[in-house]
């Protein structure tokens, strides 16, 4: 068996270079022992040999494989893979699809080179399965490796070619009848394969064929794996069916039945969100951290006393340690307590001082934590909730100015005209006032 660790811009060298620390806090496995019978594999983009920043990376884990560090002995040894990619291939998503249409050549390449050195190269014959590692695939529990070992070995009886995750993320909840099946219910790549099932190899000679050359450049390897096993499934593609059967495909042959890794991609991640599996997949630059509660307040704008859906939503989980509820009728000034999960909250209710269009401004001089959100007694709280910060500054969502969103919309478009005419400013995003923080 083998885990290949694949790296390809200066950013995922460093990760990797992090990645061997953070492995000592996050042992790989359960006992570190000679007999284990997984090596691992570090997979570069380019040439080793003419890159001295990757090279040093890759020569500090040999380093501490030769002196058997502590978790290296969870690995029966280590290698390193050169794919040698040409610039015009060595091309990822560092600016988003709509910036590089061709951000699918790099992984689609790589994973080409290395797999068919595991069926035909360097590899050939050595190992039974691996774990296709990217470098935003992050442990998060403790004997992951065993995990792997675990689910790898079952895969054979469990007729299964390929085990991962699906999306389990929250990005595609708005839009997902829209979207193709295929798309919508891939394995993500950051997988398990097993090279002994015939439907792997037939995947891998199906999506890399020069008759295919379109398909590596428009679609990323997991999804086209995806595409192909359904139409096999399905029976509407005959030729892909027969392979399905000739491979003995069967419910289980494309498998989404692990607990090794949890595929979030770009969702935006709470850092203590338990995803349900030893490895989370998502972008490192979507993992926050959050906001402690007696950090914010929430200040309520209450206009018509009907406050029981905002108020029933207080001792659900979410982070406002106090809520500070002002109102535009006559009301006894009060404060109660209210249990929740995270902690008890304290709420205050008070008449406003000054009309509703003021209520950010007098919440602002009320207010004793450091930030504040605004919300109305028409809202209530979602929970779970947290309010994600990164390096000390909250996460600000916004829509596009020219969105079709924000054109159907006249509180957006009125916003925006507000701030060319009052400021002489036209602004290319639009934040909602009840969706963002507020710096007391």
């Amino acid at each position: 068996m083998a885990v290949v660790r694949v790296f390809a811009t200066d950013e995922e060298v460093a990760y990797l270079t992090e990645s061997y620390s953070a492995w000592e806090s996050m042992l790989p496995c359960a006992n570190p022992n000679p007999n284990s019978n997984v090596d691992l594999i570090l997979a570069y983009s380019k040439d080793l040999a003419a890159d001295s920043t990757a090279k040093a990376a890759v020569q500090s884990y040999e380093t501490g494989f030769a002196q058997s560090e502590h978790w290296t002995r969870c690995f029966a040894g280590i290698k390193n893979f050169s794919a040698m990619l040409a610039p015009e291939e060595d091309q990822y998503d560092e600016q988003g699809y709509a910036m590089n249409k061709h951000w699918v050549s790099g992984p689609n390449m790589i994973f080409k080179h290395v797999v068919e050195a595991m069926f035909t190269g360097a590899f050939a014959g050595e190992y039974d399965s691996f774990f296709w590692m990217e470098m935003d695939a992050v442990p998060v529990m403790a004997n992951w490796l065993d995990k792997f070992v675990e689910e790898a070995a079952e895969m054979p009886a469990m007729n299964m070619a390929i085990r991962g995750s699906p999306y389990y993320g929250a990005n595609w909840l708005m839009f997902s009848d829209m979207m193709p099946g295929y798309l919508l219910n891939h394995v993500n790549g950051n997988a398990i394969y097993n090279l002994q099932h015939p439907w792997t190899k037939f995947l891998f000679d199906t999506f890399t064929a020069v008759d295919n050359a379109a398909l590596m450049e428009e679609m990323a390897f997991d999804t086209a794996y995806s595409a192909i096993t359904r139409a096999a499934m399905d029976g509407s593609n005959t030729m892909l069916a027969a392979a399905w059967a000739a491979s003995n495909g069967s419910a289980m042959t494309y498998s989404s039945d692990t607990m090794l890794i949890g595929n979030y991609a770009n969702t935006l991640l709470n850092s203590s969100y338990e995803v349900g599996a030893y490895i989370r997949h998502g972008s490192r630059h979507n993992i926050f951290e959050s906001l402690a509660g007696d950090m914010v307040t929430l200040g309520v704008l209450s206009i018509d006393g009907d406050n029981g859906r905002m108020l029933s939503s207080m001792s659900s989980n979410h982070p406002f340690k106090k809520v500070h509820m002002l109102t535009h009728y006559p009301v006894t000034t009060s404060t109660e307590t209210i249990e929740a999960p995270g902690g008890d909250v304290t709420l205050t209710i008070e008449k406003a001082e000054h009309g509703p269009l003021m209520h950010i401004c007098e919440m602002a001089g009320k207010v004793t934590t450091p930030w504040f959100a605004v919300a109305s007694n028409l809202h209530h709280i979602n929970a779970p909730v947290s309010v994600l910060m990164r390096m000390g500054e909250p996460v600000m969502p916004y829509v596009l100015a020219t969105s079709p969103y924000c054109a159907n919309r006249p509180y957006c478009k009125a916003s925006l005209d507000q701030a060319e005419e009052l400021f002489g400013i036209s602004l290319n995003y639009h934040h909602d006032p009840n969706e963002v923080l507020y710096k007391a």
